[in-house]
């Protein structure tokens, strides 16, 4: 403890000030003096210092009884505020000394996110009570990335090796992965703080589309145009899947816009044996220019069908 030194000048307040206004003065002295958040000023710790000793003795009411009755020659038994370089602080103060001190004849305080020096701590450094929030191991950020596939890419699924952030990243895309899917990769993100678990990469795929194809679940969908007469007579149709042809035994009569399904024939369940169907609409061409033959035959067609 340095002697002559006028403490209520330090702060910025009179002799008179509440605790509370003491109390005021010190957080905003401590943020704009604070040696982290002045790394080019080389006076802020000394001044930092001079602040912290000077609550030291106004914050607690018998030492700031003791230095009111003894002015200039007040001394605190065992010497207050006390810099430990390599101690562990943020910029090298013991916090127990920092914050309480250790003084002759008394139980040593200790810095607790319970305590009065925590909540200044966390007024100075945005909610964290002391710096002891600050070590505790962090997950790192998740990011977000945006990939386009092919659309055979998405039915078979595919790996993807990625340059994000100057890391090289390889992910697995799922069979069945629709347009616009968004996959959480554990683990890809940014690298965890203070030991903390690297945070995840957030994947939105988008799938380019096919020329005969859409995907919904695992489904596959197409569209098939077949002739009027195939519509009405029924028979067999050639329809394209993804892996080739299979033939559609049509029934007399079919309608435009009637679905029909092929069993196993969509995409594969990601990590089973399992598939989807594929779903086949039917459109049927309907011809703009008839010959007079054929036009005579629909006239006589339509004399023998029923009206309904």
């Amino acid at each position: 403890m340095v002697a002559g030194k006028d403490y209520y000048a330090v702060l910025g307040v009179d002799k008179s000030a509440s605790e509370a206004e003491i109390k005021k003065a010190f957080r905003n002295l401590a943020r704009k003096y604070h040696p982290d958040m002045n790394p080019d000023n080389p006076g802020a710790e000394k001044k930092f210092k001079e602040i912290n000793e000077a609550y030291e003795v106004l914050s607690d009411a018998k030492k700031r009884k003791e230095y009111d009755t003894f002015g200039e020659t007040f001394q605190q038994p065992g010497g207050g505020f006390h810099a430990h370089p390599g101690a562990g602080g943020v910029y090298g103060f013991d916090l127990n000394d920092l914050f309480g001190g250790q003084a002759a004849g008394r139980k040593k305080k200790t810095f607790t996110s319970g305590g009065e020096y925590a909540d200044i701590f966390s007024d100075l450094f945005g909610g964290a009570a002391g710096f002891q929030q600050q070590a505790r191991p962090r997950k790192g950020q998740d990011v977000s990335y945006e990939v386009e596939i092919s659309f055979a890419e998405a039915v078979r699924g595919t790996e993807l090796r990625l340059q994000i952030n100057n890391r090289k990243v390889t992910v697995r895309i799922p069979s069945g992965t629709n347009n616009n899917a968004k996959l959480r990769v554990k683990g890809k993100g940014q690298p965890g703080v203070n030991g903390g678990p690297p945070g995840d990469l957030l994947l939105q795929v988008k799938v380019r589309p096919h020329d005969i194809f859409t995907m919904k679940g695992h489904n596959l969908h197409c569209r098939v145009t077949i002739p009027l007469t195939k519509a009405i007579l029924g028979g067999r149709v050639d329809v394209p899947t993804f892996d080739g042809k299979a033939v559609l035994n049509l029934p007399p009569g079919t309608q435009p816009g009637q679905k029909f399904r092929l069993q196993g024939k969509g995409v594969k369940k990601n990590k089973t044996e399992t598939y989807g169907d594929e779903i086949v609409e039917i459109a049927v061409k309907i011809p703009k220019k008839l010959s007079p033959e054929a036009k005579k035959l629909v006239e006589q067609l339509d004399a023998v069908l029923p009206a309904s």
